[in-house]
């Protein structure tokens, strides 16, 4: 291991016995394109390595390529990805709108590929989460502006401009040319529909963020309104490449940018959506949900583990294929697997310091520590991205050669970096 990693003077988390004969170790069918050797999955995971105009490099295809397991067949989620110029929030985040962009995800979904791997990349637009100062200069010439369901901020955001209906439906679209763009154009699996951490689909279906009236559509008083949004995009986008290469990601108790309903309201209007999600969708890729103790980028102190748990969602869903993600690690994922079989477990902070970890965890081996500081870097560095240890002989793109630093996130600078929760 680098003096790097030992000078931070962490300890390793030790899994334990091997485990090949456990489930999570056990062939999984996601679709009759998406047969995996496993079912410990790479989480969306923002890094802010693209280039200023969201333009990912090969040090992003690098990254993904490690976190395949050699001769295994395994699922890895894309970062959150722009849909459109408008949806955007902040520089050095990738997106799926331009040639160049799409050019770059075909080069990572190849090597990925040629590794016996498979690519879903999370499809999301900003919404209230973006902020003026976030968006690149060129966004600001364009008009660029912070956009939502309604002129309600969310506590440290900044006001938005209320959609309408034309735009709505025009984000809606955006959406299902996103799809097209990595489905057809750059070759990828499939895409997962953002609809979690307070992003914009979050804030429509929050009566907290959505204050619409009927006139205007999409309404907030009922669940039936503020989930409509979500369900055209799921709908477009399975128009576009099909039910089998779209999944859905949800975070229902995330106190994260200030989307968080009331309990019965809740559990309520997160019934209405998932059921009407199998009941229109039934051949839908999956459903991905964050476990209660993880808000955002942070865990969280869960109050009341009866009334706040995945336990009804489970309960709509199965046996349908479910994704479930929230502070796992090896042992918690293995009895996890152990006791739902349509479940997959995603791992996030563990996956980016070993790229190696469903290898370390078949095998009970020790596991590299994270380092936070390094989850956040504005441009292709390597640092903290793609120079983790591997277990064992070298393998391919280990420490790629790179320039192995990289500028820190500024503090005063308004930057969501909602996807390292897991």
């Amino acid at each position: 291991m680098s003096s790097k990693f030992e000078s931070k003077n962490l300890t390793t988390t030790t899994p334990p016995e091997p485990v090949q004969e456990r489930k999570l170790f056990q062939p999984f069918k996601l679709s009759d394109d998406i047969l995996l050797d496993h079912r410990v999955v790479l989480a969306p995971l923002t890094r802010f390595r693209a280039l200023e105009g969201h333009v990912h490099t090969s040090l992003a295809t690098t990254y993904y390529t490690q976190r395949v397991s050699p001769s295994l067949s395994s699922l890895l989620i894309t970062e959150g990805t722009f849909i459109s110029p408008r949806s955007t929030g902040w520089a050095h985040a990738p997106g799926i709108f331009t040639e160049p962009q799409i050019t770059a995800w075909k080069e990572i979904v190849d090597s990925v590929h040629r590794k016996g791997g498979k690519l879903v990349m999370q499809l999301f637009a900003a919404g209230r989460a973006a902020t003026v100062q976030g968006f690149t200069e060129d966004e600001r010439k364009h008009g660029n502006v912070v956009e939502g369901p309604s002129a309600v901020a969310f506590e440290g955001g900044e006001l938005p401009r209320a959609l309408d209906r034309r735009e709505v439906e025009q984000y809606v679209r955006d959406f299902g040319q996103a799809a097209v763009s990595f489905v057809r154009l750059a070759r990828g699996d499939g895409v997962e529909v953002h609809v979690g951490n307070g992003y914009l689909l979050d804030q429509f279906i929050s009566n907290v963020a959505n204050l619409r009236t009927e006139g205007e559509g999409y309404e907030g008083g009922t669940k039936e309104g503020r989930t409509r949004f979500a369900l055209e995009v799921v709908e477009e986008c399975v128009k576009r490449v099909g039910q089998e290469r779209v999944g859905v990601r949800i975070s229902p108790f995330s106190e994260f940018q200030g989307v968080k309903m009331a309990h019965q309201d809740l559990i309520s209007t997160f019934t209405y959506f998932i059921s009407e999600l199998k009941k229109r969708f039934p051949s839908l890729l999956y459903l991905h949900a964050v476990e209660p103790r993880i808000s955002g980028a942070v865990d969280r102190k869960v109050e009341d583990r009866v009334a706040e748990n995945l336990d009804f969602i489970h309960e709509i869903w199965k046996p349908k294929p479910i994704l479930i993600a929230g502070g796992f690690h090896p042992k918690s994922a293995i009895d996890f697997a152990e006791k739902h079989d349509n479940a997959l477990v995603v791992f996030g902070r563990h996956f980016i310091s070993n790229p190696d970890l469903p290898r370390r965890i078949r095998e009970g081996l020790p596991l590299t520590p994270y380092n936070r500081e390094t989850f956040y870097v504005f441009g292709p560095k390597a640092e903290g991205y793609t120079d983790y240890p591997f277990v064992g002989p070298k393998q391919l793109g280990e420490a790629g050669n790179v320039e192995p630093s990289g500028a820190r996130l500024n503090s005063d600078v308004h930057i969501q970096t909602n996807h390292i929760i897991e």
